[in-house]
């Protein structure tokens, strides 16, 4: 998106900071999607979808735009899924998306469940 939509929700901060009562507001806009925003999954999908479309090749693209919920991602495949990862996790970053990390079954790592 560029600078007209994210004039779409502007919002009024205090540069010197929330309680500094001789800051004045000003009115300012996200570069990136806000955590908790109401519209951040909706968002994200569409963003991962984009650089699907841009940057990464069938048919690992197919498998990435069956897979979206959100911000979240489930990458399946028979063979080959590290590279699959490698493919999404670079095109996804030609898009400025990163992926916060990457979990494959098996692995043993702890979750937020």
């Amino acid at each position: 998106s560029g600078p007209r939509d994210a004039s779409l929700q502007r919002v009024f901060i205090r540069p010197e900071g929330m309680g500094v009562e001789t800051s004045t507001w000003r009115e300012a806009c996200f570069d990136a999607v806000s955590f908790g925003d109401v519209l951040g999954g909706a968002t994200a999908q569409a963003a991962i979808t984009n650089c699907g479309e841009r940057f990464i090749t069938s048919p690992t693209r197919k498998v990435l735009q069956d897979s979206i919920y959100m911000d979240d991602l489930m990458l399946a495949a028979e063979e080959k899924i590290d590279t699959m990862i490698t493919e999404v996790d670079q095109g996804l970053r030609k898009g400025n998306f990163v992926v916060k990390e990457w979990i494959k079954i098996g692995d043993r790592s702890d979750t937020k469940f």
